[in-house]
C-alpha cells in the first residue's frame, strides 16, 4: 500500500517585517507573543496546513514548548482574534485558527503536492483553487468557481439587466485561461456586459467570446444575436 501524501509542509516563509496588525499584536504581547505565534504557525503548517483547532491540549503544547503560563498562551491567542492575526469568523464559526494569508502561503506551496484535503467551510475568500484538491468536507460543487467570486457575486448580481448566468460563464471562462479578473475588473465587466442591452445579446456575445477565445466581451452585430441558439434565461 503507497504511503498516503503528507497534509503539512516542512518549511513555511516568515516575513522579515510584520504587517501592522502583527506589529500591533507584538507590541501589546512582546516576545511571549511572538513565541505563541510562531508556534501556533509552526503546528498549522506542518500538521492540517492552513488551519488548526483550537484545545486546551494545543495550549498545553504551546506551554511546553516555550515554558510560558497556559492562561497567557490563551490572553496571545485572544489578542490575535482582536487584531485579526486569525480570522474571527472562522474562529467563532468552526473554532478554528487560520487567516488569509496562512491559506494562501499554505496551498501555493502545496500545489505540487499529489494531493491536499480540504474542508471548504474553513477557507476564507480569495484564495485560489488547484487542481490537486480533494474536498472532505462542506460543499464542494463547483467550488473552484464559488471560492473565487463567493463576495464578488454579492457585488455583480445588483447591477441592473446583467444576464448573471453568461456573466458565470465568463468569469469560468477567464478562470480556465488562468486570467481571472480582479475585483474592479469583475464590476467593470459585468457592467459592460449589462449595457450591450438584452438578456439574448449578452449571451451571443459571452458566447462568441468563449468559441473565439477571446479575454474580453464585444458588441456584436444583430444578425449574429439572430443565428445564436434560443439564450438561458437569467435568474
Amino acid at each position: 500500500m503507497a504511503r498516503p501524501t503528507k497534509q503539512g509542509i516542512d518549511y513555511f516563509p516568515l516575513d522579515c517585517q510584520f504587517d501592522d496588525k502583527i506589529e500591533m499584536y507584538l507590541i501589546e504581547k512582546g516576545a511571549v507573543g511572538l513565541g505563541v505565534l510562531i508556534s501556533i504557525w509552526q503546528m498549522i503548517y506542518s500538521n492540517e496546513g492552513y488551519y488548526i483547532k483550537d484545545s486546551k491540549d494545543i495550549h498545553l503544547l504551546i506551554k511546553r514548548k516555550i515554558d510560558v503560563d497556559i492562561n497567557e498562551v490563551s490572553d496571545c491567542i485572544n489578542v490575535c482574534l482582536e487584531r485579526n492575526v486569525f480570522d474571527e469568523g472562522k474562529y467563532k464559526k468552526h473554532n478554528i485558527l487560520t487567516s488569509k494569508a496562512m491559506q494562501k502561503r499554505y496551498f501555493e506551496a502545496a500545489k505540487k503536492k499529489k494531493s491536499v484535503q480540504v474542508d471548504v467551510d474553513y477557507l476564507i475568500n480569495g484564495i485560489d483553487s488547484y487542481d490537486n484538491w480533494v474536498y472532505s468536507g462542506g460543499n464542494a460543487a463547483n467550488v473552484k468557481e464559488e471560492v473565487k467570486v463567493k463576495e464578488k457575486v454579492k457585488e455583480y448580481e445588483k447591477i441592473s439587466g446583467l444576464n448573471i448566468i453568461a456573466f458565470e460563464e465568463f468569469i469560468k471562462f477567464r478562470s480556465e485561461l488562468k486570467k481571472k479578473l480582479t475585483e474592479s475588473g469583475l464590476i467593470k465587466s459585468a457592467k459592460q456586459l449589462s449595457s450591450f442591452g438584452s438578456i439574448e445579446k449578452q449571451q451571443a456575445i459571452v458566447d462568441k467570446s468563449i468559441a473565439n477565445g477571446w479575454q474580453g466581451l464585444f458588441d456584436i452585430d444583430v444578425k449574429d444575436i439572430q443565428q445564436h441558439k434560443p439564450a438561458r434565461k437569467s435568474l
